[in-house]
């Protein structure tokens, strides 16, 4: 009888553990497929670290189609000008937010990454 009592408690007060397991699971899964506040967009780089990141993937592809001889003189000098460019900009951006790199893209920073990023795209790899 004794053991009876405490073993039903034991597996109610169990019972109790999943059940808020289960439904602070749940409420953490449907709270990850709320989209967040900040915007992905399409060339919407809120951040100067976003900014880079977005331009670095290109110029991989890009870097790598150079290396391995898949782009003539004048793609390889439109796409570096554009980078150079792009990158002027954004270091210029970097100094003034004394190196944070979480600090908001300013809009020339912005403009400058889409542009280099259209002529990047534009040149077949």
């Amino acid at each position: 009888m004794f053991l009876r009592k405490r073993l039903e408690r034991a597996v109610g007060f169990v019972d109790l553990k999943v059940q808020w397991f289960l439904i602070f699971g749940g409420l953490l899964s449907f709270l990850s497929l709320l989209p967040a506040c900040s915007s992905n967009q399409p060339g919407t780089y809120p951040t100067l670290k976003q900014t880079q990141l977005r331009i670095s993937r290109e110029m991989t592809s890009f870097r790598n189609s150079a290396i391995w001889g898949r782009l003539t003189l004048g793609e390889k000098e439109r796409g570096n000008a554009a980078y150079s460019t792009y990158r002027t900009a954004y270091d210029e951006a970097l100094r003034a937010a004394n190196g944070n790199d979480k600090a908001p893209a300013p809009e020339n920073v912005i403009a400058l990454a889409n542009e280099a990023i259209r002529v990047i795209s534009a040149i077949p790899k």
